[in-house]
């Protein structure tokens, strides 16, 4: 069941129907059974393409306390930055910009993260 929730997530996702997909993005959550990190960070990305920018940020903090090893870890955390620099809280861009630089300095968005700080 949680395979065919993100499944359809996916489907909404490519198909840019954020809403759809951030239904059955949370279907998979409660299930917790297939890559709940995966459908939190999906769901983050759904939020942030509908413009809900704080709810973006409490699904990727979400997804980061829930799931600390993840493998979206540096993906969320880029996300993130990325999110307060829309809403023009510097401060809090550059603590997650350093953060991505810091923890995953060999990762594609350590060299990403860097031109932004600079």
């Amino acid at each position: 069941m949680a395979d065919a929730y993100l499944r359809t997530a996916d489907c909404y996702f490519i198909s840019a129907e954020y809403s759809n997909a951030v239904e059955y993005y949370d279907k998979a959550i409660k299930i917790k059974l297939l890559d709940p990190d995966y459908a939190y960070f999906q769901k983050g990305l759904c939020q942030g393409a509908l413009g809900k920018y704080t709810q973006k940020i409490t699904t990727l903090t979400n997804l980061l306390d829930s799931f600390p090893k993840t493998n979206y870890a540096d993906d969320a955390i880029y996300e993130l930055a990325g999110t307060y620099l829309l809403q023009n809280d510097n401060e809090n861009a550059l603590k997650f910009y350093n953060k991505v630089i810091t923890d995953y300095p060999n990762k594609s968005y350590a060299k990403k993260a860097m031109l932004k700080v600079g």
